[in-house]
């Protein structure tokens, strides 16, 4: 059993970053649809989905749409913990493996689905965004 363990620790380096990937796949809605959303260097109109690079740090998506107010939405990444996290703990075993599982970030999801509600500019409003 040891001998299986250790084979699959020196084969498999950076197991959990090749199953989980480094990217992830968020789709993005709004009320109404059609907004322009930014997010990252990616952007799209909703409904959209963005194909993103996982992270442990947070940030923002932006909505935009012409006689809608911006909205901002920022995404908070969660720690994912599923069966490839014994691969990690497995990997975390190899120099290789854990440095390239920690650096990738494999373990930290964005939410799925990201709904914004952009609100009417009020005529007030739209004049002097003209105006400047």
């Amino acid at each position: 059993m040891r001998a299986i363990l250790l084979l699959l620790v020196l084969i498999c380096p950076a197991c959990a970053t090749l199953v989980r990937g480094t990217f992830q796949s968020v789709h993005f809605t709004s009320d109404p649809p059609g907004a322009r959303v930014r997010f990252g260097n990616d952007w799209g109109d909703t409904p959209c989905t963005l194909k993103v690079m996982r992270s442990r740090r947070s940030q923002l998506a932006t909505f935009e749409m012409a006689g809608r107010k911006p909205a901002k939405i920022r995404l908070v990444p969660e720690q994912t913990v599923d069966a490839t996290m014994i691969l990690h703990v497995m990997d975390s075993l190899t120099i290789v493996g854990g440095i390239l599982n920690l650096k990738l970030k494999c373990f930290w999801d964005f939410p799925a689905t990201i709904n914004a509600k952009l609100e009417k500019n009020s005529s007030a409003e739209e004049s002097s965004a003209i105006a400047y």
